[in-house]
């Protein structure tokens, strides 16, 4: 994850578009990639003037988009995953916040928090714990966000265990 993050920071700031970067990266992974690991990626670029944000998918989870008070999933275009196959192509893809909009990216290490008896957090409480969560700042935010799949998954009142961390 983090060479990848590297790789794609690097082709950015040589001037790629997302896509390209994407194709890059996705390239320069597969290359003796015998233990066929592979990573998903979002990212985006986002003009603060205009509101336009600019995003390619690799696979990822769709983010949460925060509008008018109304929290949910972005309907998410996605391509392939980073390191699965050296061709893949990316493509873009744009949408508009407009001020007082969020956008929340996450791992699925929250949404399949996984507790002993094999109930996963889940994406409906993840909408739920934001919605909840309204008017917070980003820090408090992530850290009500972290704070419930801690406190819900590792120390609830049945020994609840995470599975995979965010």
């Amino acid at each position: 994850m983090i060479v990848s993050k590297t790789i794609i920071k690097n082709n950015m700031q040589s001037g790629m578009s997302p896509a390209e970067a994407f194709a890059a990266a996705n390239r320069q992974l597969c290359e003796q990639n015998d233990a066929n690991m592979f990573v998903t990626a979002w990212m985006c670029m986002f003009e603060i003037s205009t509101g336009k944000t600019i995003y390619v998918n690799a696979g990822h989870n769709p983010p949460v988009v925060q509008q008018n008070g109304e929290y949910r999933y972005m309907k998410n275009k996605s391509g392939f995953i980073l390191a699965g196959m050296d061709m893949t192509m990316y493509k873009e893809y744009e949408f508009v916040l407009d001020d007082g909009d969020a956008l929340y990216l996450y791992t699925d290490g929250v949404t399949e928090s996984e507790n002993i008896a094999h109930e996963i957090f889940g994406e409906e409480r993840l909408l739920k714990t934001l919605a909840d969560g309204g008017g917070l700042t980003v820090k408090s935010m992530v850290n009500r966000l972290a704070g419930s799949v801690q406190y819900e998954y590792v120390n609830g009142r049945n020994s609840l265990i995470i599975r995979k961390n965010i």
